[in-house]
């Protein structure tokens, strides 16, 4: 059960982390058309690597614990482009639940 709930929340601080990619794209551009472009780029890169490494079905994914520290520096990442935007508060709450859930994944998630 602890597995599911974990999982469950891991894939939400997924799509929270690609919401804070694009949103830190957004702000950082300088024109709208840099806006737009970042906001759309950084996040399809991210799901291009995550892609490769990260995804459940993917021929090359990351064993554990391996998948953990990639998983943890992706979502570090999109706390620290959080906080670059001066959403500090969000930024520690996606800090916190993401270490949390990658520690709980080190203990429940099996190697395939």
């Amino acid at each position: 059960m602890l597995k599911i709930v974990n999982q469950l929340i891991v894939f939400i601080i997924e799509l929270i982390m690609l919401g804070s990619f694009a949103y830190f794209g957004f702000q950082k551009g300088n024109t709208s058309l840099v806006k737009y472009a970042l906001a759309i780029t950084i996040p399809l890169l991210v799901i291009a690597l995550w892609s490769y490494w990260a995804a459940p079905k993917s021929t090359h994914r990351l064993n554990m614990p391996y998948l953990a520290l990639l998983r943890l520096s992706f979502f570090l990442l999109a706390s620290f482009a959080l906080y670059k935007c001066d959403q500090t508060k969000y930024a520690i709450i996606l800090a916190v639940f993401s270490t949390l859930t990658q520690i709980i994944s080190l203990f429940t998630e099996q190697n395939a």
